[in-house]
């Protein structure tokens, strides 16, 4: 989701030669398509807690943009209420080898599930 972040993890960024990897940062797609100004970005989070009623006398931008973290924007574009565990990733940060492999089952369905 924010290309910045995964990038500076992954070893192909420092090799010489290159692998021709290519990087979708859908933050900055949702940012470019429903993305907020930071002034419009304060007025949506004093609204976080409106009811609809509420909400109905505020402008109609609201209703049609989100935050960018990656959990607001899964929930934006594939209209859910399920909520995204990122909370695996961070073991990839955190974690060394051996303690990776002895997680590698849960940490490779994460992976895979992350992607679909």
């Amino acid at each position: 989701h924010n290309v910045a972040y995964d990038r500076i993890r992954v070893g192909d960024e420092y090799r010489l030669d290159r692998s021709g990897t290519r990087y979708l940062d859908t933050m900055s797609m949702h940012i470019a398509v429903s993305g907020m100004t930071s002034s419009q970005r304060m007025m949506k989070l004093a609204c976080k807690n409106m009811t609809k009623e509420e909400l109905k006398h505020k402008p109609m931008w609201l209703k049609n943009t989100c935050m960018n973290g990656l959990a607001d924007v899964h929930k934006f574009y594939c209209k859910t209420t399920d909520s995204l565990d990122k909370d695996p990733r961070n073991s990839f940060v955190k974690l060394g080898l051996s303690e990776l492999m002895s997680d590698c089952d849960h940490l490779l369905s994460y992976c895979a599930g992350d992607v679909l």
